[in-house]
């Protein structure tokens, strides 16, 4: 069955502008240079909706696979050339969101 997973970045006021990658299980780029004032502009909040997989202790995100170790995932915001990385919220959700 598919996962859901749903990345809710702080909505910035002030005039710094966050730009950084996400990373899921170490392996995996899910999101890159992630800037959310570009995408949707100052003030407003932004979702991003990924879709992965579990099967028998291994992730899989679009054709790339990776082990799974101790029974947890990963997510690792990377600061990019701007403000350190900010999330308001994680949420994940077995089967789809639709």
């Amino acid at each position: 069955m598919p996962i859901q997973f749903t990345l809710h970045p702080s909505v910035r006021l002030s005039g710094t502008i966050l730009v950084f990658d996400v990373v899921l299980n170490g392996d995996h780029t899910i999101v890159p240079d992630l800037d959310i004032h570009d995408k949707v502009g100052r003030g407003v909040a932004h979702d991003e909706y990924i879709p992965f997989s579990v099967r028998k202790g291994r992730l899989y995100y679009n054709e790339e696979e990776s082990d799974i170790r101790g029974g947890k995932i990963r997510v690792e915001f990377i600061k990019g050339y701007r403000d350190n990385p900010k999330i308001n919220a994680i949420l994940v959700v077995k089967g789809k969101i639709e």
